[in-house]
């Protein structure tokens, strides 16, 4: 269970995420899909 603060956005991929990807390669991705990656935002991912 999470306890998070109000305004929190927190972002559910709903397709797999390679993860041998660097984290620029992450961040990539999020820029793609029109988000920034350090916005303070919570990624939610799987692989």
């Amino acid at each position: 269970m999470l306890n998070l603060a109000r305004g929190i956005r927190v972002y559910l991929a709903v397709a797999p995420l390679d993860m041998r990807g660097s984290y620029d390669a992450m961040a990539g991705r999020a820029r793609r899909l029109g988000l920034e990656p350090v916005d303070g935002a919570y990624p939610c991912v799987s692989s």
